[in-house]
């Protein structure tokens, strides 16, 4: 399956997950048309001064990988610093979020599989 960019949706989201700020995410691919394989998969913007709210995940997990810019995360009560070509995975009951304090915008790829 091929899908353009044209045909991804768009939207912004404030308040993602309980965060403060808008979250500008582009929705690559729906469950089906993963084989069911993934529940979400996204790339997202996160512009300076915006966070994803600290959410649990399990049984599902959830992969980030950062594309650019910096983000400050908090990785199961642990905060790290996310830089560009990071990941992290969260799964099991673990919790997560980020938070960009960077002064620049970052884009991160996330993707949550069953």
């Amino acid at each position: 399956m091929f899908k353009k960019a044209a045909q991804q949706k768009q939207e912004v989201i404030n308040g993602l997950r309980g965060g403060k700020g808008d979250i500008h995410i582009t929705w690559l691919l729906n469950t089906e048309e993963s084989f069911g394989k993934l529940k979400l998969s996204s790339r997202m913007v996160i512009p300076n001064g915006s966070e994803i709210g600290i959410h649990p995940h399990g049984p599902d997990a959830e992969i980030y990988y950062l594309v650019s810019g910096e983000l400050e995360c908090n990785d199961n009560g642990t905060i790290v610093t996310m830089n560009p070509g990071d990941v992290m995975i969260t799964g099991g009951g673990e919790i997560h979020g980020c938070r960009n304090v960077s002064g620049k915008d970052a884009e991160l790829l996330g993707f949550i599989v069953l």
